[in-house]
């Protein structure tokens, strides 16, 4: 079942909720695939001729943009944290810079940096876990960061709002033959139909709402723009889980290009095995969760990253290797 949040009530701009069976795709700069693969190019390309400024937020990407009935700018990105390690700190302005580069890069169209309402979507694992020191170290980090995220729009709400929406994969493999064998073959089809009921990361809830945000959320007076960007660190992992997800259910991209486009944005490197599972998942949950999709969904584009040997340097963009 597709999981929809109610239309927001009208707050100074007008909320429309779609009549139609499924929510209108968003519009794109041009063709989605060669638009998105162009937007990892630039992005890379730019990112290394011109590191981000101190505070602003790194590998930031444009997803899809349209102007709404009211004549607001509406734009959906994709990046890194917004707040630097030391000191932890929102810098505003350096964070709608950088948002407004990438939309001027990838669509010439200006987003106005002193009039544009953010919404925050902190994809990053809050929880605490025992583990191997590295891995405790970064979920602290990520939970500091997001306190520091909500705090800041408590504080300055006239500049946007703070969502969690924690990501978190899974272990469970789609392509596991010992447990999916013969006469169990079922149940991986009842899986893939109830996807939403046994995974945490709820994909289609999550994609839904998201699309919800950036298509229908009220813009206050007297903002001209509304930014959705969603990030965890990096912008790699359990970013590349919900982004691709996203462009999966609506912007009509295959599987092997949403593998591409991330892993152009990933440095290079292969995304995490447990948010590369959860993405698979929801492939084959999209695409009915059958024997056709479970072919589509189950080619591999590139060797995902262990979880418990992927090395990152403090700016996520140095190299990742397997211990």
């Amino acid at each position: 079942p597709i999981h929809r949040p109610p239309a927001p009530p009208c707050s100074g701009r007008r909320a429309t909720t779609p009549t139609t069976h499924e929510w209108p795709r968003p519009t794109m700069p041009v063709a989605p695939v060669a638009a998105l693969a162009a937007v990892a190019s630039v992005a890379a390309a730019a990112a290394a001729r011109h590191p981000p400024p101190p505070g602003a937020p790194h590998n930031v990407a444009l997803m899809a943009h349209h102007v709404d009935a009211d004549g607001v700018l509406r734009v959906l990105l994709r990046g890194g944290t917004p707040v630097p390690a030391e000191p932890p700190a929102v810098h505003y302005a350096a964070w709608v810079a950088a948002l407004a580069e990438a939309v001027r890069a990838a669509a010439n169209v200006t987003l106005p940096v002193n009039a544009t309402h953010v919404v925050d979507i902190n994809l990053t694992d809050v929880h605490q876990h025992e583990g191997r020191e590295g891995d405790g170290v970064r979920r602290a980090d990520d939970a500091m960061r997001a306190a520091v995220e909500h705090a800041y729009f408590a504080t300055h709400p006239q500049h946007g709002r703070f969502e969690l929406l924690q990501v978190l994969g899974t272990s469970s493999n789609l392509t596991d033959e010992a447990l999916f064998a013969d006469e169990r073959a079922a149940f991986r089809s009842y899986l893939g139909a109830t996807l939403d009921q046994w995974s945490a990361d709820r994909l289609w809830n999550r994609t839904a709402h998201i699309h919800h945000v950036y298509r229908h959320a009220p813009v206050p007076w007297p903002a001209k723009a509304l930014a959705v960007y969603m990030h965890c660190d990096c912008g790699c992992d359990r970013t590349g889980s919900v982004a691709d997800a996203y462009a999966l259910r609506y912007l009509g991209m295959s599987w092997k290009a949403v593998n591409v486009w991330n892993q152009r944005l990933s440095y290079g490197h292969g995304q995490k095995c447990a948010q590369w599972r959860s993405l698979q998942w929801f492939c084959y949950s999209l695409g009915g969760a059958d024997a056709a999709a479970l072919d589509t969904c189950s080619r591999r584009v590139y060797d995902c990253v262990d979880d418990h040997a992927a090395l990152v340097d403090d700016a996520c963009g140095g190299d990742r290797h397997v211990e």
